[in-house]
């Protein structure tokens, strides 16, 4: 399944009737809770939802990864992210997500 996104550039715009409206609908609290990131998963889907360097939600088949991969992709695609811009970040944050909190710690402190 392709990705369903949508994301803000001055208005909501996207792929899918759905994550717009998820978007248009929360769009405001993220703003003014300055979420940084978002996830969630159920049995059928995941999706991330991410406020830099724009606010984008993106809703796939598969696991909280392949959202955020996704996530990547679609950014690039609509010139927000060079490829080595941001990449470096989103990948530390998916390998620190996968690591226990004492090699997190470790990794900090050095």
């Amino acid at each position: 399944m392709e990705a369903e996104y949508a994301y803000v550039d001055g208005e909501v715009k996207g792929n899918s009737k759905v994550a717009v409206s998820y978007l248009k609908a929360i769009r405001e609290l993220i703003e003014k809770l300055e979420v940084k990131e978002l996830v969630f998963e159920s049995d059928e889907y995941s999706a991330v939802l991410l406020s830099e360097p724009v606010i984008i939600f993106v809703r796939v088949r598969g696991d909280i990864s392949a959202a955020k991969a996704h996530a990547r992709r679609i950014l690039r695609e609509l010139g927000y992210l060079e490829k080595g811009n941001l990449e470096e970040v989103f990948e530390l944050a998916e390998k620190i997500e996968n690591m226990p909190i004492e090699e997190v710690v470790k990794m900090l402190r050095k």
